[in-house]
């Protein structure tokens, strides 16, 4: 059906489009919990301890360090995944709490971890559970699964709100295709790096310090969706 499609460009788009929506819906109306919570199937989609993922979180973490230097206080990981990048952030916080949606995550992390005392892996849901405060927040792969204008504000004020003054938020975000970019509904929907980051960047209590995009050559790589990379420091 795609060969076919692609053979007429506005209708593959809408298909695409409509495509799209409908994964978001799903999201949306059967809650994050139960579209993210048993992904233990999913090998592949944490598999973020080679290639480009490995080269862009080793990036991440390069970048905090010429900013903030080695030591970064009380941390917060939204989204801990397999805790790979959880271990590389544990060397620098004095303490840090990881969280994820999905309990395969949270038992994950918290068995690499579990040598370091001076980390905590929490069940978190970004949208729904409180967040203390922090000097440094890492929301990487997460934002993606926020949706609607409303949810995204909502959600970007509540990370603010969990930043100190002079605090750190570390955001990594995919870019998607032309076709989703520049879809009719973004102004509803925002979605992907180019339409979320420029609202993060835009909040009036946060000045951007950094934003670039990786693979940072601009080659594309099989498999695997170009990302933006971006810094904000709490005013």
């Amino acid at each position: 059906m795609r060969s076919v499609l692609s053979q007429f460009p506005r209708i593959h788009r809408a298909y695409y489009q409509t495509r799209y929506l409908l994964q978001i819906g799903r999201e949306v109306f059967l809650t994050n919990a139960a579209a993210m919570n048993d992904r233990s199937h999913l090998e592949n989609e944490w598999n973020f301890g080679a290639g480009p993922d490995k080269e862009r979180w080793q990036r991440v973490v390069a970048l905090v360090i010429e900013h903030l230097g080695q030591d970064w206080g009380e941390v917060l990981e939204i989204g801990c995944a397999e805790g790979l990048i959880t271990a590389e952030i544990a060397e620098h916080a004095s303490v840090l709490i990881a969280g994820d949606i999905s309990s395969v995550a949270c038992e994950r992390t918290a068995k690499r971890l579990s040598h370091a005392a001076h980390v905590k892996v929490i069940s978190l849901d970004l949208q729904k559970d409180p967040i203390d405060l922090y000097d440094v927040v890492f929301a990487m792969d997460v934002l993606e699964f926020i949706h609607g204008r409303s949810r995204v504000h909502r959600t970007l004020d509540k990370l603010v709100r969990a930043l100190r003054p002079g605090g750190l938020l570390v955001v990594s975000m995919c870019r998607y295709p032309a076709d989703i970019r520049n879809a009719w509904w973004q102004r509803w929907v925002p979605e992907g790096a180019d339409r979320v980051l420029p609202l993060i960047a835009r909040h009036t209590e946060l000045d951007q310090i950094h934003c670039e995009p990786h693979p940072a050559d601009g080659k594309p790589v099989p498999g695997y969706l170009d990302h933006f990379i971006a810094l904000f420091r709490r005013k």
